[in-house]
């Protein structure tokens, strides 16, 4: 299996260089802050990774500004799938026989 994994893109912030789409991945792993509000993040995550690769993520910080915690969280869990994200929080998932567990510390 082929991962690319990553954290702290902070893709909303004025000076960030453009991301080239990933080649060759299975399964791209997200540790958090790639920018703020996590659904924004799905989005962009998307624009850089082919729709038939899943991702793995988990939240940073960064995901968590301007809403609470539970209120992030849950919007975020009710978004994951739509952007074909498994959002890890406390849980995991099997992807190709492949455990990913993970939560936000």
């Amino acid at each position: 299996m082929h991962l690319h994994i990553f954290s702290d893109l902070h893709a909303d912030m004025a000076d960030i260089k453009p991301i080239e789409p990933l080649p060759g991945v299975d399964v791209v792993v997200v540790a958090g802050d790639v920018c703020e509000g996590a659904v924004n993040g799905f989005a962009r995550l998307r624009e850089i990774v082919a729709e038939d690769v899943p991702i793995v993520m988990v939240m940073g910080n960064h995901e968590y500004y301007h809403r609470t915690y539970p209120e992030e969280l849950n919007l975020a869990r009710a978004e994951a799938a739509r952007f074909g994200v498994h959002l890890l929080e406390n849980d995991a998932v099997v992807l190709a026989g492949v455990r990913f567990a993970g939560a936000t510390l």
